[in-house]
């Protein structure tokens, strides 16, 4: 008759025991699962406040070499140029040709942005005042707009210099005017669209700490100039302010002091 040996070492889990390892793995992913995609939305929105970080140090290089802040939108024709073609390449890294796509994509993208369509690098838009476009005039003036430097601005730690843009859809797609169905280069529709009739600017009596309206914190022909509060389940708005420092505002957080400038 065949002994059992009572010390044999079992090699095998029994089914009640497999059960019990698949239900603790199954219990520790539903833990972690919701841990990790927040510590990957925690890392893309630090990644687009580095961006603009970058892209403030950058303007300051821009600055100490040229005296004024960059040019917004220098030329439609024969060329179009925009801040966003002329800066990444001499103080973003990238290429020595102006328009280099390796500079714009690694320092002009958000990666929380979803792109309407493929192709489309750029997804911040700049103060209007701060980046002019010189080939428009002011209508409160009749006078084109022209470049400034930072030290013309009286409250540097508060006035948005870059912030997230809403995604347009490209020219060629119907687009009321973006060329590559990124965001548009301007913020053409901040501030109610002050920026044409007000040329962003106070006026006497202006409450500083009053909102400002938001708009329609949307992609799209609709959103077309606007900023996008595309973080935080698209309620924070990630920002570089012309001292330079990065800051996340929430949906509406943004204040007259944020917008408008002392007039000149």
């Amino acid at each position: 008759m065949t002994r059992i040996n009572p010390n044999r070492t079992r090699l095998a889990f029994t089914l009640i025991e497999l059960l019990v390892v698949i239900s603790i793995i199954a219990l520790l992913i539903a833990i972690l699962l919701p841990v990790l995609g927040a510590a990957r939305v925690a890392a893309r929105d630090v990644t687009c406040l580095s961006n603009l970080r970058q892209i403030g140090i950058a303007t300051y290089g821009y600055e100490t070499d040229n005296g004024v802040l960059p040019v917004g939108i220098t030329s439609f024709t024969p060329d179009y140029e925009d801040w966003t073609l002329t800066l990444p390449d001499y103080y973003l890294g990238g290429s020595s040709s102006p328009g280099s796509s390796e500079a714009r994509e690694e320092f002009l993208q958000c990666p929380t942005a979803t792109a309407i369509v493929p192709g489309g690098p750029n997804h911040y838009s700049a103060h209007p005042r701060l980046f002019p476009n010189v080939l428009a005039a002011d209508f409160a003036t009749g006078a084109n707009f022209t470049t400034i430097s930072s030290d013309s601005v009286t409250r540097t730690s508060e006035v948005i210099m870059l912030a997230d843009g809403a995604l347009s859809l490209p020219t060629e797609s119907g687009g009321p005017g973006n060329h590559d169905g990124g965001t548009e280069p301007l913020l053409f529709n901040i501030d109610s669209n002050r920026y044409f009739w007000q040329g962003l600017v106070l006026d006497p009596g202006d409450n500083l700490d009053d909102p400002v309206i938001d708009g329609p914190n949307v992609d799209g022909i609709a959103g077309f100039g606007h900023l996008r509060f595309r973080h935080g389940g698209d309620e924070v708005l990630n920002t570089v302010f012309v001292d330079g420092h990065a800051e996340a505002i929430g949906l509406g957080g943004l204040q007259i002091k944020n917008t408008r400038l002392e007039r000149p």
